[in-house]
């Protein structure tokens, strides 16, 4: 009987192992669209003329009021004595509430970029850092002229505008494109063969001509003919 059970707890086991195994696999598998938005601010835009309340009641005083279209960055979210959801703001540098019933929280699309190097593009003074894709959201830093860093993905601001992100002090943020001169971190080797052919051609190119060159990366070509050979030219 021992060694019926023994052999159950061992055929467990490795059922169990098995079952760890797989799951290990399954979650080893790179994510492919990667959350770029780490520790970006909430911002909602108003759809409708909407007050900002001293308190999260429609029954406390007004400190103003947000016009439809208006933007504003959510420091939180609480709910009110009636369980409805207000968001919690700055308004004019105090503390306000807006009813989350007249706002729609804004979605950001950030696309990863690889192999690419901004530099900061300016006269003078410096670069402001925010921790979101737009004037919008609060400031996390600055970078100075000239100073260089790894472009880690690209978004769009609510007006259309190209953001840049990149990693500071460990955290995701972004820089508006316009101040950034970007340049490929990627390298690629060229090499050039000349040989003489016994045959004339019996039309030329002129030396003066200028041909674009677009560098490629990772591609491989095969030779596609039914017999024969494939020249090479100069």
């Amino acid at each position: 009987m021992t060694d019926i059970i023994r052999s159950r707890l061992h055929n467990t086991v490795i059922c169990i192992t098995v079952l760890v195994l797989a799951l290990t696999m399954f979650t080893a598998v790179p994510v492919i669209n990667k959350d770029y938005s780490y520790g970006m601010s909430k911002v909602c835009k108003a759809t409708a003329n909407v007050y900002v309340r001293s308190k999260a009641t429609t029954s406390s005083s007004k400190r103003g009021k947000l016009k439809k279209g208006s933007y504003f960055v959510v420091k939180s979210t609480v709910k009110g004595s009636k369980g409805t959801t207000w968001y919690k703001i700055t308004y004019k540098s105090k503390t306000g509430y807006v009813c989350a019933s007249y706002a729609k929280a804004i979605t950001v699309k950030t696309t990863g970029v690889s192999g690419l190097q901004g530099k900061v593009n300016v006269s003078s003074g410096n670069v402001i850092l925010r921790d979101g894709p737009g004037t919008i959201y609060p400031s996390v830093g600055k970078l100075a002229k000239n100073k260089t860093f790894t472009i880690t993905g690209k978004a769009k601001d609510v007006y259309g505008t190209y953001w840049y992100q990149l990693k500071y002090n460990g955290k995701y943020c972004y820089t508006i494109s316009k101040y950034i001169k970007t340049s490929s971190t990627k390298t690629s080797s060229t090499s050039s063969t000349s040989s003489t052919s016994s045959t004339s051609s019996t039309s030329s190119t002129p030396s003066s001509a200028s041909f674009a060159v677009t560098s490629i990366s990772g591609l491989q070509g095969k030779v596609n003919v039914s017999s024969g050979s494939l020249y090479v030219r100069k």
